[in-house]
């Protein structure tokens, strides 16, 4: 008989973490981190998870975040190069900020769908270097100019 897997408090709080980073995907987390489906269903649920466990899941949460910034901000910028622009990685690069943002905001039970009207940006506080490169960004991803009205 195979013997059964055992946990530790920081493993199920990063399957947690990485569970909200999926949007509560179950299959999907699990398939990431190699572990039955049934196993984070119950941690999901409260099974097998006390205090200690979730709270050490906030911190992986805090983590995965600054991760998935770290990487957002590096995408971003290489999404800026007009090098890479020309050579489509640039929309690539975009995608994958976008994906990180994604993330982020899933981390923190934020909705990932965001309007323009939901964006906190006063263009009139930007520079025009800023603008560029805000419009740059745009571009790479196939979107129109902003808005400046």
């Amino acid at each position: 008989m195979a013997e059964q897997r055992q946990y530790t408090e920081a493993d199920k709080a990063t399957a947690l973490a990485l569970l909200a980073a999926n949007g509560g995907n179950v299959f999907r987390a699990a398939k990431e981190l190699g572990i039955p489906e049934s196993t984070l269903r119950k941690w999901k649920n409260g099974e097998g998870v006390n205090a200690a466990v979730a709270g050490t899941c906030e911190k992986k949460k805090a983590e995965l975040f600054d991760l998935f910034e770290e990487v957002s901000r590096l995408y971003l910028g290489r999404a800026k190069s007009r090098e890479a622009v020309n050579k489509t990685s640039g929309r690539d690069a975009v995608i994958a900020a976008a994906t990180a943002l994604d993330k982020m905001r899933l981390i923190q039970n934020k909705p990932t769908t965001i309007s323009r009207s939901e964006l906190p940006i006063d263009l009139s506080k930007l520079n025009a270097e800023q603008l560029a490169q805000l419009d740059a960004i745009l571009a790479a991803a196939g979107l129109p100019p902003a808005d400046r009205a």
